[in-house]
């Protein structure tokens, strides 16, 4: 089973710095572990991504992943075409 240890500290700065030189958003999570970082982005970012992604989505995503897994590719239906959310390589969600 692949089973990763994570440096949350380590992980929010490498997020933030990624999401800061891509123009991207994201929040880390795990089906394990839960959030592992917060929300990189501005606060009208975050409260789109709230408004547009309800909870119950959020909720089906995570519980879609696949422990042990090295990647999980889900690909949920969204409310506009512009939305696009990829799971990648250790649990990790990414939206822009």
């Amino acid at each position: 089973m692949y089973e990763l240890e994570v440096n949350n500290d380590e992980l929010q700065s490498l997020q933030d710095s990624f999401c800061k030189a891509n123009d991207l958003y994201m929040i880390c999570v795990s089906r394990k572990h839960g959030q592992l970082t917060s929300f990189s982005g501005s606060k009208p970012e975050e409260d789109f991504v709230d408004s547009n992604f309800p909870e119950s989505l959020k909720k089906e995503i995570i519980d879609s992943f696949v422990d042990g897994a090295p990647e999980n590719i889900v690909e949920p239906a969204s409310a506009e075409d512009y939305f696009y959310t990829e799971v990648l390589p250790s649990e990790v969600t990414r939206m822009r």
